[in-house]
């Protein structure tokens, strides 16, 4: 019998709702994984928050070290399950 194992919402991109590899928070204090954010920001050119719509006078992101830490100890309890421990530049998804 296969457990499904739910991951927390606080550990899930808002904007592709995975898992989060790279945290990282823009001025509005959403938290959003570097690769989804940079993709919104930089690639479609949009400079406004995806989940509030406010718009940002700025773009720098800022890492949020507790928030990886939380996520890298969930992935290191749950191993068991799939869920590799965070790796740097690795995107962290279930095992097949």
């Amino acid at each position: 019998m296969e457990v499904q194992i739910e991951v927390p919402s606080h550990f899930l991109c808002p904007i592709f709702m995975q898992l989060m590899n790279e945290p990282m928070t823009i001025s509005t204090g959403i938290t959003y994984d570097r690769q989804s954010i940079e993709r919104w920001l930089f690639t479609c050119g949009s400079s406004s928050c995806p989940v509030t719509k406010q718009s940002l006078s700025d773009t720098d992101l800022t890492p949020n070290h507790t928030l990886r830490g939380l996520i890298q100890s969930w992935c290191t309890m749950n191993s068991y399950h799939g869920f590799d421990p965070i790796q740097r530049n690795q995107r962290t998804s279930p095992r097949s």
